[in-house]
């Protein structure tokens, strides 16, 4: 066999080993949120998430970058400030530092009516695994925003003692 012949042949293999190997992104959803600063231009909060991952190994989450939007409007940019090892078939709480203009994103959501107070999420990004580089994920889903600012889950469901519910004044 020529040299370029086996070079090809090699790396095809390679990169099919690779594509092999590369595992599934994890599933990520909206859980919670909670103000944690307020500025004139400029809000940061905490989300909270839960964090499952779909493969049979354990992955070494290094941070999650994504951007969410609420009813098509752009709400926040969010990125995980911990690392975290998910681990294989489990799901974990993840708190992600966020920051937008939430005074601007309730002013234009108020002229939108939600089905039943719910209203579609957007959450896509990339969840950078050690080891493997950036998986990307899209997350669509509901939030229930009268029951997030109560610190209940999506499902409606109250939170296990944990989280801090929104102050009225926003």
């Amino acid at each position: 066999m020529r040299p370029g012949v086996k070079a090809l042949v090699l790396a095809a293999a390679l990169l099919l080993a690779a594509c092999v190997s590369l595992p599934k992104a994890p599933a990520v959803a909206w859980t919670g949120i909670s103000l944690d600063a307020i500025g004139l231009r400029e809000q940061r909060f905490t989300l909270k998430l839960k964090v499952s991952n779909p493969n049979d190994t354990d992955l070494p989450l290094e941070r999650l970058e994504f951007d969410v939007e609420v009813a098509g409007q752009p709400l926040a940019h969010a990125v995980s400030d911990k690392p975290v090892t998910l681990v294989a078939r489990g799901e974990t709480t993840v708190e992600v530092k966020a920051s937008g203009n939430v005074a601007d994103f309730l002013r234009r959501l108020g002229s939108l009516r939600g089905d039943a107070g719910s209203f579609d999420y957007r959450m896509k990004g990339d969840a950078v695994i050690t080891g493997h580089g950036r998986l990307p994920f899209d997350r669509k889903g509901k939030v229930f925003l009268h029951q997030m600012l109560r610190g209940k889950s999506g499902d409606g469901k109250p939170e296990s003692g944990e989280g801090r519910p929104l102050p009225g004044a926003i």
